[in-house]
């Protein structure tokens, strides 16, 4: 992020009007975090294909979802109140990296054991995808909002965010259960 950060102070230039200021500052985040987007993105589909086998075979959707959530909250908090004053941002990001990789690996390996298989007639994810969508985004505004109005009230500190996004997860989670 930090090439990429100087070039896009390079290419704002000293004295911006407040348009390209702001198309700039945009477009350059936007495209800079796009792939880690798409990627996050991409686990829905996967994860309706692991549910959908499951849900076939007992098991509760509900209950998956909710642990994926716990693990969020678990990893916020620990990654802000712990690894990152362990261990420092770059080596905190660079072990999330390995768990990622780690996880994909266990993923991977679930599909090969023959236990996630593709099921062509799983259209119903398409016919939720504006709902889908809708929630992501009025969630997301929700947080967005809550961490503005906090933030003039209490310390603007990367904790508050940790402990604010944990509650917003723990409360997801806990809708899932």
């Amino acid at each position: 992020m930090v090439p990429l950060g100087g070039w896009l102070l390079d290419i704002t230039g000293e004295q911006p009007t407040q348009a390209w200021h702001w198309a700039t500052a945009f477009c350059g985040t936007f495209v800079l975090l796009l792939p880690a987007t798409v990627a996050m993105g991409a686990t829905l589909p996967a994860m309706e294909r692991v549910t959908a086998q499951l849900q076939r075979q007992g098991y509760s959707i509900a209950a998956l979802y909710a642990s994926n959530t716990f693990g969020a909250v678990v990893g916020v908090l620990a990654s802000a109140f712990w690894l990152i004053p362990e261990l420092g941002l770059v080596r905190t990001t660079g072990l999330c990296a390995v768990i990622n990789v780690l996880c994909a690996a266990a993923a991977l390996s679930l599909r090969s054991d023959g236990l996630v298989r593709a099921d062509p007639q799983q259209t119903t994810g398409y016919k939720l995808a504006p709902m889908l969508a809708a929630t992501g985004l009025l969630g997301i505004g929700y947080e967005v909002l809550v961490v503005r109005v906090l933030s003039q009230v209490s310390e603007d500190t990367v904790y508050t965010f940790a402990m604010l996004l944990a509650v917003y997860l723990g409360e997801i989670g806990r809708a899932h259960v």
